[in-house]
């Protein structure tokens, strides 16, 4: 989960023990500091190998995880292109049996013809799961193409939302 995005990010980690590890200490060191005004979000992407990266319940308030609609790597790597509940499905599979709350830290749909509809069906969708409690957007271009010769894609909100 962590390891998939390694070449992406310099702090990723293929190690979950030294993941563990630095999550569990850098929790117990600002408790240490501030512990009435912190609280600590776990946030991997919510793919399957989250269980070997979890710091544990004694250093998790709660759980963030990305959900993105990339249409066009959609269409590479599953042959579809998957609706928010499908994505958001396998997420929360994988995350609602830590029993925290969840946030979708990194929520957001490309730029395109679909980008209204998904996010309407991801905002009628969310109060199905009980765990569910916030989606933050990101209301930006990404710094980096997904693959499969793509571009970049570009997650900022569309002016046809609004229309």
């Amino acid at each position: 989960d962590l390891a998939h995005n390694a070449d992406r990010y310099p702090w990723v980690t293929e190690s979950y023990g030294l993941y563990t590890w630095a999550f569990q200490h850098f929790v117990r060191r600002l408790r240490l500091y501030c512990p009435e005004y912190v609280s600590f979000m776990w946030s991997p992407s919510g793919g399957s190998a989250v269980k070997e990266f979890y710091p544990g319940d004694d250093y998790v308030d709660l759980i963030g995880c990305s959900v993105y609609s990339f249409a066009a790597w959609d269409l590479k790597y599953y042959g579809y292109v998957r609706s928010f509940q499908q994505v958001m499905n396998e997420r929360y599979s994988n995350l609602y049996k830590y029993n925290k709350e969840i946030i979708v830290a990194e929520f957001g749909a490309a730029k395109g013809s679909s980008q209204s509809a998904w996010i309407s069906d991801a905002l009628f969708c969310s109060p199905f799961y009980c765990l569910l409690k916030g989606l933050v957007y990101f209301n930006a271009p990404d710094s980096v193409s997904w693959g499969y010769n793509l571009p970049p894609p570009d997650f900022g909100i569309s002016e046809l939302i609004w229309k």
